[in-house]
């Protein structure tokens, strides 16, 4: 997560990101979508911005407080690269 909002030039899509994070997934994590299969440990959650569909891929620890972001990205290949970061 943090190496994707470094890369992003675009102030307001970092701003977006953090809102997202702070008043949508800290706040109510078990509302994002839960994956199943071979992702069945996230959940996803997604935002529009610019035409553009972006996705958030996090985990909540086994007590519900701690959310982990795992990766953020444009919908376009977000699960494959996902599978690639679990893989390393």
């Amino acid at each position: 997560m943090i190496k994707f909002l470094k890369k992003q030039k675009d102030q307001q899509l970092k701003k977006k990101c953090l809102n997202v994070i702070y008043d949508e997934i800290a706040n109510h994590p078990d509302k994002g979508l839960a994956k199943r299969g071979d992702l069945s440990e996230f959940f996803t959650q997604g935002f529009r911005y610019a035409q553009v569909t972006y996705r958030m891929a996090y985990t909540i620890d086994d007590v519900g407080d701690i959310v982990v972001i795992f990766l953020a990205g444009s919908h376009e290949n977000f699960y494959e690269e996902l599978k690639r970061v679990l893989a390393r």
